[in-house]
């Protein structure tokens, strides 16, 4: 009986554990905002293009904003006006799932 007792409170222990995890999920869950995750200032600083090496130019920068619904591309060079060569909207995609075929199984009847 002392082995099914403890196997009792273990399990109980590991329910409250689970139901606290949960709650701790949703809770946090319910402060996600709409808002998009690009949102904020983004600068160009190197990366590869066409499976080369690009590093980042020191004369000048390569700068995006982004609001939640809005884009601009600057390119900003010391002693020189700040010139936006691109700007416009975006919208973001969710990324589709793949869902697998289903298996078909043709039965014969003998």
């Amino acid at each position: 009986m002392i082995r099914y007792y403890l196997f009792d409170i273990y399990s109980f222990i590991t329910m409250k554990k689970t139901i606290f995890s949960l709650l701790l999920a949703v809770l946090f869950c319910a402060f996600i905002n709409g808002k998009s995750p690009l949102r904020g200032v983004w600068e160009y600083r190197g990366g590869l293009i066409n499976g080369k090496q690009d590093s980042v130019s020191t004369s000048y920068k390569l700068q995006r904003t982004y609001d939640d619904l809005h884009y601009q591309a600057k390119v900003i060079e010391k002693g020189q006006k700040t010139f936006i060569y691109e700007k416009g909207d975006y919208k973001l995609q969710p990324i589709p799932v793949l869902k697998p075929k289903p298996i078909v199984i043709n039965h014969q009847n003998y």
